[in-house]
């Protein structure tokens, strides 16, 4: 029961933070294009 309780918990905050590392890839990836233009 703990060990469900626990991956419970956890996935929201993984899911987070794989949000987060999706928003902060298509963020630089626009930025590295012009970089590798110029």
């Amino acid at each position: 029961m703990a060990r469900l309780k626990a991956s419970k918990v956890s996935s929201p905050g993984s899911t987070a933070n794989a949000t987060i590392a999706v928003k902060t890839v298509a963020r630089a990836l626009p930025i590295m294009k012009r970089a590798a233009a110029a």
